[in-house]
């Protein structure tokens, strides 16, 4: 089966399903998807700058922004057409693109440094047999559509269970692939079974707080995202929800090391 095959073959089901828009990407509850949202508020300055966001699902994040009143200018893409359709009928306004931007071949629509910040929530949690050689070919992809931030987020190692079919990354490892493209940050402690990673292209610019106008009101918002989930609730789904809610966020700083040569690409989720 082909990668590109068996991520349809998760996802449509769902969407075929209907149901909430969290429960169709798979996250184990709303509550922990906008936590993983909140990181890229709270660290990221999203205010007048373009943003891709790659994986887009259901377009909870735009929704998001609009409740927010933060002007973005947005495009999401998903691989899957019928999520990218879902999307438009939802938010007729916003741009949606059905592409793979990691696919061999590059798409013209999207050139190099062409967007201010790359977002990726939870696109790479299925386990398709690939991860670990597929993370770094990501990271790289995305770090040459941004001209300023790369964000992402995955499955943390230290959670338990480790359910089927999904993957477990551990932080220092995603992070030391990170840091060839940029001052790179991990934010680890606002759900038990999830990390974020912050690459800063530009170096130079600080890592802003900036939520609904400043750092407090950010992570308010993020624990109070994270907090809505009964501690002890176990991980579900390929974007899965939260074991407890995060009472702190712990912040680690990689410093950037040098460039990484071009690994190739045989990672990409169309792949066999």
């Amino acid at each position: 089966m082909s990668k590109a095959h068996a991520i349809r073959a998760h996802y449509e089901p769902r969407i075929a399903a209907g149901g909430p828009s969290h429960e169709i990407v798979n996250w184990g509850s709303a509550e922990s998807q906008r936590a993983r949202f909140e990181v890229l508020l709270a660290y990221v300055p999203l205010g007048g700058r373009s943003l891709l966001d790659v994986g887009c699902g259901t377009g909870d994040l735009p929704a998001l922004l609009e409740q927010r009143g933060l002007e973005v200018a947005y495009t999401g893409v998903d691989i899957l057409e019928r999520m990218v359709e879902l999307c438009r009928r939802r938010l007729p306004g916003r741009r949606f693109v059905r592409a793979d931007i990691f696919a061999a071949r590059r798409d013209r629509r999207f050139a190099p440094e062409s967007f201010d910040v790359v977002f990726c929530s939870g696109a790479m949690n299925l386990d398709l047999g690939n991860n670990r050689v597929f993370l770094p070919r990501a990271i790289e992809r995305m770090a040459a559509l941004s001209r300023r931030h790369v964000v992402f987020n995955l499955l943390h190692a230290r959670a338990e269970p480790k359910e089927k079919p999904y993957f477990f990354y551990d932080p220092g490892e995603a992070a030391k692939v990170a840091q060839q493209h940029g001052q790179v940050r991990v934010i680890d402690d606002y759900l038990h079974n999830d990390f974020t990673v912050i690459v800063d292209k530009c170096r130079g610019e600080r890592f802003q707080e900036q939520g609904d106008g400043d750092e407090e009101t950010a992570i308010s918002n993020m624990r109070r995202g994270a907090g809505g989930v009964r501690a002890g609730v176990a991980p579900r789904g390929g974007r899965t929800g939260p074991r407890n809610g995060g009472e702190g966020i712990r912040r680690q700083v990689v410093r950037r090391r040098g460039r990484r040569q071009d690994a190739g690409r045989s990672g990409d989720p169309e792949g066999d």
